[in-house]
């Protein structure tokens, strides 16, 4: 009796209508079963398997360590000369270090709005944060950056070690100071 019940429920009962079939309204006999627009649905051909999508391009790479690290090999080879009156690097520095930056591609560079001297500078602002570099001499004689020791260590470890200590920094300070050396 219950499954009857359930089965009036779920299965509705109509009548061929004299629209459909051409008969008069008391001619027409009544059906049990689904309504046609769900038994069309339930008996489509099944749909094609989805065709694996390849990407124009792709790009792995931790390029803001990249920076960084290009950063601290000029100032190792020799300490670079800063501007007194903002303490950013002059430009035949920042054309140096831009020359050694890994090239991004094109839809990244959109994604990121960063010049090749923004980027540089973002670098400059970390670098400096993590005490990788410190500021020798006086403003407007002989201002420059050289990297510390603690620059060189951090330089002297392998990529993967170099990226996960940049996250654990990154991590302890916050948004707060990402968002800080982004506006620079």
């Amino acid at each position: 009796m219950t499954g009857v019940y359930w089965l009036l429920q779920f299965v509705p009962v109509y009548a061929i209508s004299s629209y459909s079939c051409g008969c008069q309204k008391d001619d027409c006999d009544p059906v049990v079963g689904i309504w046609p627009n769900i038994a069309k649905r339930l008996h489509r051909p099944k749909l094609k398997p989805q065709q694996s999508v390849k990407p124009k391009e792709t790009f792995h790479s931790a390029f803001q360590m990249d920076d960084m690290s290009s950063l601290l090999i000029a100032c190792s080879s020799m300490p670079l000369r800063l501007r007194g009156n903002d303490q950013s690097l002059f430009s035949s520095a920042q054309k140096e270090i831009a020359s050694n930056l890994q090239p991004i591609p094109e839809w990244l560079k959109k994604e990121i709005e960063m010049s090749n001297e923004e980027r540089i500078n973002f670098a400059h602002a970390i670098v400096n944060s993590m005490e990788f570099v410190r500021t020798q001499g006086k403003a407007g004689k002989d201002l420059q950056l050289e990297i510390t020791a603690k620059g060189s260590d951090w330089l002297a470890l392998s990529p993967k070690k170099r990226l996960k200590s940049v996250f654990n920094i990154i991590i302890k300070w916050g948004n707060q100071h990402v968002e800080r050396f982004c506006a620079q």
